[in-house]
């Protein structure tokens, strides 16, 4: 997939992918700083004491922030299409990137068969509805850091651990809603399909 990135995010996304400490570590440190002062350029100018205007703050920090959500949707993007289970299991969508909330799933329509009553052929039809077309609700989630965004400007961590920890917090909510669904599933089977069993822990 082709992502339309602004330049900010996608030195971040290369820097992740590897992409200039190919050519060396110096390479890779320079887009780090670049980085940085691309984020300081865009905060206000602190006063005397190291401060923030607040109300310019409050009008910078969005700015900054779309440009590490741009990230995440790559990033994230990224750990779904590397991981077997999504690739076998997972039909995602993500419409950050410009995919339809659009699933075409199978006709789950149980036929009835029944036993002729006598001479007769007046019986009732079933239809197949066949494949159809769903769209799932969606919800909005966060994680709201500062810290690490300051240890970053601060050059205590580099870009590539900032992302890796959102990247990593996402996917980890993701895969535990998808674990509970999984879970919810089971617990809702019919007796004939469900088995039981105990482990004794000395055998282990």
């Amino acid at each position: 997939m082709k992502y339309n990135l602004t330049r900010t995010a996608k030195m971040i996304a290369d820097l992740r992918n590897g992409t200039f400490k190919a050519y060396s570590v110096e390479k890779e440190e320079k887009v780090n700083e670049a980085i940085r002062a691309k984020f300081t350029e865009m905060l206000p100018t602190p006063n005397a004491m190291g401060r923030y205007n607040y109300r310019q703050l409050v009008k910078a920090l969005p700015e900054i922030f779309a440009i590490i959500e741009e990230v995440l949707d790559v990033t994230i993007n990224d750990a779904w299409k590397s991981d077997p289970f999504y690739r076998d299991l997972v039909d995602a969508r993500n419409l950050a990137l410009g995919d339809k909330n659009d699933f075409l799933i199978e006709d789950n329509t149980w036929v009835t068969v029944n036993r002729f009553s006598g001479n007769t052929w007046d019986t009732d039809r079933e239809k197949l509805s066949g494949r159809r077309r769903i769209s799932l609700d969606t919800e909005w989630f966060f994680a709201h850091v500062y810290d690490d965004f300051e240890r970053f400007r601060t050059r205590a961590i580099d870009v590539e651990t900032l992302s890796n920890k959102m990247t990593a917090a996402f996917v980890r909510h993701v895969d535990t809603m998808i674990a509970m669904a999984f879970d919810d599933a089971a617990t809702n089977l019919p007796a004939a399909f469900s088995v039981a069993a105990t482990l004794a822990t000395q055998d282990m």
